[in-house]
């Protein structure tokens, strides 16, 4: 009775963390609709043509159909909604019978289904202790990182803050699977070297990644920080090779990383002792 209890709760918990992202990934593309219309109003009012320079601020950016690729936001494709930005982004997708729209609905209740179901299995497998909790989080956190990052190529501050929350509480919940000095190394012993590419790049590395993966070194720590990265890495490069055969991005395009990221790191949380013990057995 008690285990049924736990995964009822870890069930509405999964689909609370749902309707959140789904709150923020609205935020997070009303954002991106009012920057868009800021920038073309900038390069119209430059041109001397008046009329993109007063379109308003209040619209949704709607360029759905893109795969997830380019460090900047690319041209938007903008259909004006009056009123506030996030009013404008939820009357637009629940209203406008688009295919855009019904795409982004789809994500929404996909995203909630899965974590409603993922919450009780995490659980399930890991207990209901902390560390079934602590994994649970992670994952809802990561898809929201995955999720956002697909549509507006931009990863909120909000979901980096979750993780270093989660890395804390794991620190004075007093988990032994983690020392503070590999936490301390994790931080740095890849966000540094990402930070470095993007001062050499001059912006080839976005920010949001590299926040994403000093929060997860805090949390995973050093070795299992690399173990993430290697494996979104990898994920990353074959999913750009496939899209480069394929003909859907260029060779000047660049890849979110974010989804990838999140990926490797949710599986290095889980499974990353087992994912070394077998590299290790693979080099030696």
């Amino acid at each position: 009775m008690l285990n049924w209890l736990l995964y009822t709760a870890g069930a509405l918990a999964g689909g609370a963390a749902g309707l959140g992202i789904r709150w923020l990934s609205l935020r997070m593309r009303a954002e991106a609709a009012r920057d868009a219309v800021t920038e073309q109003g900038i390069r119209a009012a430059g041109g001397g043509d008046a009329v993109g320079a007063q379109q308003p601020a209040e619209t949704v950016w709607q360029n759905d159909s893109r795969p997830a690729i380019g460090g900047t936001k690319p041209e938007a494709d903008i259909s004006v909604a009056p009123g506030n930005p996030i009013e404008a982004a939820r009357r637009n997708e629940c209203d406008t019978p688009t295919p855009g729209h019904e795409r982004l609905m789809a994500r929404d209740w996909a995203t909630l289904g899965f974590l409603a179901l993922a919450f009780p299995l995490i659980l399930w497998h890991w207990g209901g202790g902390w560390q079934g909790w602590l994994r649970a989080l992670f994952l809802a956190a990561m898809t929201g990182v995955a999720r956002i990052d697909w549509e507006v190529h931009e990863i909120p501050d909000s979901l980096h803050l979750v993780v270093a929350a989660l890395a804390l509480g794991d620190v004075f919940l007093g988990s032994e699977q983690v020392g503070l000095p590999a936490r301390c190394i994790g931080l740095v012993a890849i966000s540094l070297p990402l930070l470095l590419i993007a001062w050499l790049t001059k912006g080839g590395m976005g920010g949001g990644d590299i926040k994403l993966m000093a929060a997860c070194g805090l949390l995973l720590g050093f070795p299992q920080v690399l173990v993430g990265f290697i494996l979104g890495a990898l994920a990353a490069g074959v999913i750009a090779l496939a899209l480069r055969f394929a003909g859907k991005v260029g060779l000047k395009d660049q890849m979110a990383l974010g989804p990838y990221l999140a990926m490797g790191c949710v599986l290095a949380l889980c499974w990353g002792d087992a994912l070394l013990g077998a590299w290790w057995g693979l080099l030696l």
